[in-house]
């Protein structure tokens, strides 16, 4: 094989996978989408979808080599499991088959904020030490917020919305910044949904 030969066949593979990690990127966006509008309307399929799209994208993560963001989607799956089962208890226990959304307390508030920094301090810290992470305190601080979130949804605290637009609109600007366009879009489409999902909440808040 000569080398005019060589660099085609190699140009022909980077092409090929390129192509087939923008469709995985595609097949992740979808489900994810399916998955925020399923939560959103109060429906427990949103959790087992949900399942499927974070690990999805952990392994999207872990070809774009961002270890960080992949841990993250680990430690999702484990809370999306959570979440579901939370649900279904909530479920079977309410024949009416309603969402009952409830407001979360100040104790609650204030102890999570300082298990959020604390957490985000430890995850900085770790990737900073064992990671090439660019911006590893940034990511501990979205990785730490992004675990309440799932709790407060789990949980069906209505604040939850509040976070996943904080952290939608923060994520959408980070994965523009370092080139993944089209997952940025999908954070994008995620704040709409958060808007949504706040809004749908509310009629069935407990005051």
């Amino acid at each position: 094989m000569d080398s005019t030969t060589s660099f085609t066949y190699r140009n022909r593979r980077y092409l090929a996978v390129d192509i087939v990690v923008s469709s995985f990127e595609i097949l992740a966006v979808t489900i994810n989408l399916l998955g925020i509008c399923l939560t959103a309307r109060g429906l427990w399929l949103g959790w087992p979808v949900g399942i499927v799209a974070v690990s999805l994208y952990a392994i999207l993560f872990y070809q774009w080599h961002l270890y960080g963001d992949t841990v993250l989607q680990c430690i999702f799956v484990i809370l999306q499991i959570y979440g579901w089962i939370q649900w279904f208890k909530t479920r079977q226990s309410d024949l009416s088959n309603k969402i009952h959304i409830q407001k979360i307390s100040h104790s609650v508030v204030i102890i999570s904020f300082l298990l959020c920094v604390i957490i985000s301090i430890a995850i900085g810290l770790i990737l900073s030490w064992y990671t090439n992470d660019s911006i590893p305190y940034i990511d501990a601080m979205l990785t730490s917020i992004s675990i309440f979130g799932s709790i407060f949804t789990a949980k069906k605290y209505i604040e939850c919305w509040y976070i996943w637009i904080f952290v939608d609109i923060l994520y959408m600007v980070l994965f523009f910044l370092k080139g993944f366009y089209l997952t940025s879009i999908l954070y994008g489409l995620f704040t709409i949904m958060s808007f949504y999902g706040l809004s749908h909440w509310k009629k069935y808040r407990i005051n």
